[in-house]
């Protein structure tokens, strides 16, 4: 009847509800199902439903681990193995934890020293192995659909799966990744797609993350890419922001030995690696870490970024955070230089000439050298990125010269204009007037080249005797050292004198 009231779903036919709907879920071709989407959410619905949902949410938790452990140990790709279907039941892992309560969610991650984020991160790895297994197949590689296609879902697969253990090591400050593990996956993700998502992910998961209101107003969360895998991230849910996946020191360890690695090759890398550069290197420098943002491996890496980057707008980004660097360098110098002397309480001249600007120009220019020797050494090795670094090593020391100030101009310079030599056999002790003899004269302004006019005007005392004598005195023409003509006089009446 119409009044009659709604009847009430006994727990036993939930509960057969959801197990008929969970293995829905997990069959193998669940994927063409149209309604997927659909079950899920219903399936959410039914796992909130207390107290009976806490069991059915640690029931089908247990199914995902079951199948996680298993393939974790398929390494050799010579076990048989639906990856589709692999990627599945990790994306249902993180489902479930999402549909419990955020201190459930927390119990079930951090249980048993973590198990469940270390079984992600094997499954992860094992994953990895299997591809670059597939990856060395000769059948695979004469297959070019089948290589289209593995190659549009490895993107995929990746990503959804460094997105569950950001949130898995997110949870909580008791499951913290280490430097081996980021050493393991650094070591894996070698093809440049796979080690720029990685980067991406190690630069979001270093900090702890922020609410809506707080990202909108943190310029370095503007990129794409950080915040499409932080929204991922964050539970839709549980409303909480994830902390930050590993430790401080982990952090410092991941910057320099991954990031800052002298063999990292930027050739094919893109913006989001170079931005999850950058958002390290501005997070370690807001904590006034300025030992490891202003020498040793952070300054080595920009210098490697703009001379070696194949893509041209992260050269020119990485520039003008190199010259940055340098300027704020001499600014530190002016501030300590103008403290009062402890001894006589007075003050320093920080404004004498050449005496801070100069030092930071000397190691500036110091380095340009040391850059325009290897140049000089690849270029009579055939090295065709050679011109390239050439090109961009006289950029930075046409920027840093004609602007004093600090704030870099990235003008281009075009290559067929450059014309340098290297007439100094030790650049360690070379200075920078010597260095500036090897930029030609009008490159080193701000303003580069100028066009110089003359003009020839009579004296009062030439009109005199003008005056006097009625003719106009004759002057000989004015030439240059090759003999050519640079000033020809005329007399009054406009003919050659």
């Amino acid at each position: 009847g119409g009044n009659s009231s709604v009847a009430v779903i006994s727990d036993e036919a939930r509960a057969a509800v959801l197990k008929l709907l969970w293995s829905v879920l997990t069959h193998p071709g669940a994927s063409s199902l149209k309604c997927y989407e659909e079950l899920k959410a219903y399936v959410t619905n039914e796992l909130r439903v207390e107290p009976i949902g806490k069991v059915h949410r640690e029931t089908f938790l247990g199914s995902c681990k079951e199948t996680l452990t298993v393939n974790a140990r398929k390494i050799t790709g010579a076990e048989s193995i639906d990856e589709i279907l692999a990627l599945r039941m990790v994306k249902l892992t993180r489902f479930v934890l999402e549909a419990c309560p955020r201190d459930q969610a927390v119990v079930l991650v951090t249980a048993d020293n973590a198990s469940l984020a270390v079984l992600l991160f094997r499954e992860l790895t094992a994953y990895l192995n299997r591809r670059a297994v597939s990856l060395a197949s000769p059948q695979l590689k004469k297959q070019t659909s089948s290589m289209v296609s593995a190659d549009n879902h490895h993107q995929l697969a990746l990503s959804e799966r460094l997105h569950i253990i950001r949130y898995a090591y997110g949870l909580s400050d008791r499951a913290d990744m280490s430097s081996q593990q980021l050493d393991h996956l650094w070591s894996l993700c070698a093809v440049p797609g796979d080690r720029e998502a990685l980067m991406i992910f190690l630069a979001n998961a270093a900090n702890a993350e922020m609410g809506p209101a707080a990202m909108a107003m943190n310029p370095a969360l503007n990129d794409t890419s950080l915040q499409t895998q932080q929204s991922h991230s964050v539970s839709s849910h549980s409303k909480q922001p994830l902390l930050a996946a590993y430790s401080d020191e982990v952090r410092v360890y991941a910057f320099q030995n991954l990031f800052c690695a002298s063999s990292f090759d930027w050739e094919q890398l893109g913006e989001g690696a170079y931005q999850s550069f950058q958002l390290l290197f501005k997070s370690l420098k807001r904590e006034t870490r300025t030992s490891l943002t202003s020498q040793g491996p952070a300054l080595d890496a920009l210098w490697k970024i703009c001379l070696e980057a194949g893509n041209d707008d992260v050269a020119s980004q990485a520039m003008k955070d190199l010259l940055a660097v340098y300027s704020a360098i001499a600014s530190t110098e002016r501030q300590q230089a103008s403290i009062p002397n402890a001894w006589n309480k007075s003050r320093v001249n920080s404004s004498t000439p050449g005496s801070l600007s100069g030092s930071r120009m000397e190691s500036l220019a110091q380095r340009v050298f040391q850059c325009l020797v290897r140049v000089k050494e690849g270029l009579e090795a055939d090295d065709p990125a050679a011109e390239r670094s050439a090109e961009r090593c006289l950029r930075i020391l046409n920027a840093s010269i004609g602007n004093s100030s600090g704030e870099s101009t990235m003008d281009s310079i075009p290559a067929g204009d450059v014309n340098f030599s290297l007439p100094m056999s030790d650049p360690s002790s070379a200075s920078v007037s010597e260095v500036l003899r090897t930029v030609p004269h009008g490159m080193r302004g701000q303003a580069c080249y100028r066009t110089i006019v003359i003009m020839a005007r009579r004296t009062p005392t030439q009109n005199q005797v003008a005056n006097s004598s009625g003719a106009a005195p004759t002057l000989p023409p004015i030439r240059d050292e090759a003999g050519n003509l640079i000033v020809c006089h005329t007399n009054g009446a406009g003919r050659q004198a």
